[in-house]
């Protein structure tokens, strides 16, 4: 099974600036403790695809907790986004 996430419209910055907004990312699934996927997703021009491909029976509910990284490394509160089927 594999667990996407798109996002578009999302924070931008100047070209002179010190870096670019990063997603850290990690999954739940069917309630489970977190499991961390991802922590340097580049939100390159606002925008973001993502994906991961487990082997096994799909789940029968996931979720994404996001976390903002600023290009400081300033870190946003977590984020909860219920995987849709």
């Amino acid at each position: 099974w594999t667990l996407s996430l798109a996002i578009s419209g999302g924070p931008r910055v100047a070209r002179n600036a010190v870096g670019v907004p990063k997603l850290a990312i990690w999954m739940q699934i069917e309630g489970g403790d977190l499991e961390h996927a991802s922590d340097g997703e580049t939100l390159g021009d606002g925008g973001l695809d993502w994906s991961i491909t487990r082997n096994g029976v799909p789940p029968a509910s996931a979720v994404l907790w996001l976390q903002l990284i600023d290009p400081v490394g300033r870190k946003a509160p977590l984020l909860k986004v219920p995987a849709q089927p």
